[in-house]
């Protein structure tokens, strides 16, 4: 890698989690925090939808904040089930990803690619129901899935999609796996601190 790019991505690293710091800084709800947090995401990104799931006691894991996802999308995938549904988000989450799943999996544990309806014409039909097809039949070309850990525990998920191909850039999704576990320790804070939100 270039000198010049592993800086940039540094920088980029560094003032993505001072933001984090920052706004967790200020007095806030959890639910303000994680709006901010989608909102920073949305504008570095650009991308047309981002999410940010968080894991409830009940093993759902409800979109906390989103901005972009039409509200048919968000009635139909809001409330996963964690022992339930079947579909990356949750395998990222579980850390139990499908043979099928491989191609798209980064080292990070994160699920990524910038051309899901070639990765979808590729599926087994026998496989199609593994992945829901929402993100599929919403036509989707970008699609990522970022773990949000917190001391190994995973907490949740960042959810971002765009219609457009090759949205996300493979540096973009190293930043992004980078600055999850300081939204993780913020959100597990949140959840100390206060009663968790049904």
């Amino acid at each position: 890698m270039p000198e010049s790019l592993g800086k940039s991505q540094d920088n980029a690293l560094a003032q993505n989690i001072k933001v984090i710091v920052d706004l967790f800084s200020a007095p806030c709800l959890r639910e303000n925090f994680l709006a901010s947090i989608v909102e920073k995401i949305s504008a570095w990104t650009d991308c047309e939808a981002v999410g940010i799931r968080v894991i409830k006691s009940d093993n759902l894991m409800p979109y906390e904040a989103y901005t972009g996802f039409s509200y048919a999308f968000w009635k139909s995938e809001n409330c996963l089930s964690l022992t339930e549904h079947q579909c990356v988000c949750i395998r990222v989450v579980n850390g139990l990803p499908d043979p099928a799943d491989q191609p798209l999996l980064t080292p990070g544990g994160s699920l990524w690619t910038n051309n899901l309806q070639k990765f979808a014409k590729k599926l087994a039909p026998k496989l199609v129901p593994r992945y829901r097809s929402t993100c599929i039949t919403s036509q989707f070309e970008t699609l990522a899935v970022v773990p949000i850990r917190h001391k190994k525990q995973v907490l949740g998920l960042i959810h971002l999609a765009d219609r457009q191909p090759d949205m996300l850039p493979q540096e973009k999704i190293h930043i992004l796996e980078s600055v999850a576990p300081a939204i993780g320790e913020v959100i597990s804070r949140f959840s100390t601190e206060t009663p968790e939100i049904q």
